[in-house]
Parts: C-alpha cells; structure tokens; sequence
C-alpha cells in the first residue's frame, strides 16, 4: 500500500485528463509545487468534484506515483477563506503571480515562503475587498516570491517588506511608497532569470 501524505495548498491550474480525469497543478505548503491525477473528477457523481475547483485552498490528501502524485482526497479547511472569482481585477492579480510562479518553481521543493507570499496574497484578495490598492499588493506579493525563490536581494528600504512571514494590509499600505523600487528589483531579477 502506498503512503497518503495530506497538505494544505492552492489550486493554481486544472485541465482535463483523458475521458474522466483531471490533471491538477497545487502549489503544497509541504511538496512546493505538485502535479496530481483527480481519477474519475469530472464524472457528477466524484466525491472530489466540488473540492477541487481552480483556484480553492483546500486540505489535499495525496499518493506518490511514478511520474505523477494522485489526489485521493480534498477537505475544506474549516474558517478558510475563499476568492471571489467573479472579481475579475482580483483573480486578472492572482492568475498573473501564479503565472509567474510557473514559469520560475521547476520540480517539487518546499519552499515556505513561496507558500506563505501566494496563501498571503489570496487571503488579502479574498478579505480586504477594495481597501487594498491591487497594483502595490501585486508588486509586493511577487518581490516577495522572487525573493524567497532566491532571484532578488532586499535592501536597506526593502527589508522591513521582507521581515514579517505574514503579508498583511498593514504591510502593503508601508510598500506603496516603494513599488518603484520593487518593481525596478523584479525586473532585474527577471532579466537575470533569463525566463
């Protein structure tokens, strides 16, 4: 019998999978970023069906494969919080930083503050509403990524930004004075990535 391993993460991608599956892409707060086969997810009667939605953070329950890990189960975390996917500008910011996420995370690594910036991000988008200014939460999410990923440094201005593990809005209102210099800091390192 195979070893089930259960994890928090964030649905970043889902497409279909031969006739009745799902192959789905969930950034894991203990994996990083993982591939998973939902068998059977697309079938009305899935147990998984309504756990499994883009974009939902969720508990997954997951079997290692070959080449694949197989979701054999999804829980709702109690109090958790869920985006508004009929907003569009929120989820236009969120699917750009997941976008990004793909483009730089290669393979299975933890990586706690990728987790915690991308969870932070969608806790803010879902809670705050229109009290957030969306273009100062984006350039701090993703300096705040490609740093913990390892591609930016902090500075002297930047590393009160970088401090706190938990992204708050307290802490996007302290950035705004500094989205020239984050945004200036993440295009160097996006050049040097040469992604």
């Amino acid at each position: 019998m195979h070893e089930k391993y259960t994890t928090r993460g964030l649905i970043i991608s889902a497409s279909a999978y031969r006739e009745a599956d799902k192959i789905i892409s969930i950034y894991t707060e203990d994996f990083g970023l993982v591939s998973a086969v939902a068998a059977g997810i697309r079938r009305s009667h899935s147990k998984l069906h309504f756990h499994v939605q883009e974009y939902s953070f969720r508990s997954f329950t997951l079997v290692r494969g070959r080449e694949l890990w197989r979701l054999v189960g999804a829980e709702e975390i109690p109090a958790a919080i869920s985006l508004d996917l009929k907003n569009h500008e929120h989820l236009a910011v969120y699917t750009r930083v997941i976008s990004l996420i793909r483009r730089l995370v290669r393979g299975e690594e933890k990586n706690e503050g990728v987790f915690l910036s991308l969870l932070d991000l969608y806790r803010l988008l879902a809670e705050a509403g229109n009290n957030v200014d969306l273009q100062v939460l984006e350039a701090l999410a993703v300096f705040r990524v490609l740093h913990a990923l390892g591609y930016i440094k902090g500075d002297v201005a930047t590393e009160p930004l970088l401090a706190p593990k938990e992204m708050r809005i307290d802490l996007v209102t302290a950035a705004k004075p500094h989205v020239a210099r984050l945004v200036s800091a993440i295009n160097a390192g996006l050049v040097e990535s040469h992604l």
